[in-house]
């Protein structure tokens, strides 16, 4: 996130015109979205948020899809194929490529309970629609939060407890996607690796959860070189050395970035050269070709949903069944 969307400064201030602008139009965008919403036959769960950059959509639309798939519910997770070549929804597997499906649907793919479902497509309705088709109980949007044009039986919206909502202002002065109002529309509040209490006011339901990365313990030992590819790579720098790993040496490229073997060669052979161990995430990792990923280590990130997030998943569930 720039540092100048942290704080309501002179910066900021010189770009509100824009982001007067920019906010009228995505809220109106939004409500004409909403007209004619389609109403699946399926409960669908949107995770989503108001601000540009990860704040942990995708571990949190993993963790529920693997709870629900653990209680017995067919579950169907809906990704939007960013950057993809897929054009038609279709139910997506290891054999396709990272070119075809997107390197956040491929690290799905690895992260999945194999009972459910990964729908990719560039139709997020007929992606739930393929859903239906498939009898899924559950349908999860990943990213889904101003995809207002699908209703929604639970809508929630995730925030990075140590970023949360920056100056609270619209693109471009601010991190906003949308004016803060925009919370209204969701039913709960996830916040992640919370550091601070909130600096702007919720009503609803928040629940706070924690993030935690898993490696290979010999890595503990090692100088490390690390890059990435996200929409905050220090986000996953600070992780390392939260766990007290020896981080010597960065490389951050563009989020979504599309590696060429040029690329990765060329951090190998640096690495070596130092004596450091290369390291990435898996988004990343899934984008790398497998005969140069050998001399790479995978640094796994998970969520833990606490006991009474999975309560209130639960009880909103079988809400929405009685009432079918």
């Amino acid at each position: 996130m720039l540092n100048f969307w942290m704080k309501k400064n002179a910066v900021a201030y010189s770009l509100y015109p824009l982001s007067a602008l920019y906010g009228s139009i995505s809220k109106l965008n939004i409500l004409l979205r909403k007209r004619n919403a389609y109403k699946s036959t399926s409960f669908v769960i949107s995770v989503g948020n108001i601000n540009v950059g990860g704040s942990g959509k995708t571990p949190l639309t993993i963790a529920i899809a693997n709870y629900l798939a653990s209680q017995g519910k067919k579950v169907a997770v809906v990704g939007h194929a960013y950057k993809a070549e897929i054009e038609g929804s279709e139910v997506v597997d290891n054999g396709f490529s990272v070119s075809q499906i997107g390197d956040e649907a491929k690290q799905m793919l690895v992260m999945l309970d194999k009972s459910a479902m990964l729908i990719v497509g560039k139709n997020r309705l007929h992606s739930v629609q393929l859903a239906e088709e498939k009898n899924a109980d559950v349908v999860i949007l990943d990213d889904g939060y101003t995809a207002t044009y699908i209703k929604r039986d639970l809508n929630i919206v995730v925030v990075d407890g140590k970023v949360q909502l920056g100056n609270q202002m619209v693109m471009p002065a601010g991190p906003l996607r949308e004016p803060i109002s925009g919370l209204n529309r969701s039913d709960c509040l996830v916040v992640l690796n919370r550091h601070r209490a909130l600096d702007f006011n919720y009503d609803n339901d928040s629940f706070y959860l924690k993030t935690k990365i898993k490696f290979d313990e010999k890595l503990s030992t090692k100088s490390l070189f690390a890059f990435c590819g996200i929409a905050i790579p220090s986000k996953f720098y600070n992780s390392l050395n939260k766990e007290g790993l020896c981080l010597q040496e960065t490389k951050s490229f563009a989020d979504h970035y599309k590696y060429t073997a040029e690329d990765i060669k060329q951090m190998i052979n640096k690495a070596k050269s130092s004596n450091l161990q290369l390291v990435t995430t898996l988004k990343d990792y899934v984008k790398v070709d497998s005969q140069l990923a050998k001399d790479i280590h995978v640094i796994m990130l998970e969520l833990e949903l606490t006991k009474s997030f999975k309560q209130f998943l639960d009880k909103k569930i079988v809400k929405f069944i009685d009432k079918n």
